[in-house]
C-alpha cells in the first residue's frame, strides 16, 4: 500500500469518525428533549436517561 492510498483510506477513516460524532451527539441531545408521555410506560424501565 502506498502513501496516497494510506492517507485517502485514513482520511475516509477520520470523516467517518467525524459523522459518527456528531450522529451521537444529535441522538443524545434527543434523548434529552424527549417528550416522556410519548413512549409506552412498559418501555420506559429499558430507556436509559
Amino acid at each position: 500500500m502506498d502513501t496516497t492510498a494510506f492517507r485517502s483510506f485514513t482520511e475516509a477513516l477520520m470523516a467517518v469518525g467525524g459523522l459518527r460524532i456528531a450522529s451521537m451527539t444529535l441522538y443524545k441531545t434527543a434523548l434529552r428533549h424527549v417528550d416522556r408521555a410519548l413512549i409506552p410506560k412498559a418501555a420506559l424501565p429499558r430507556v436509559r436517561w
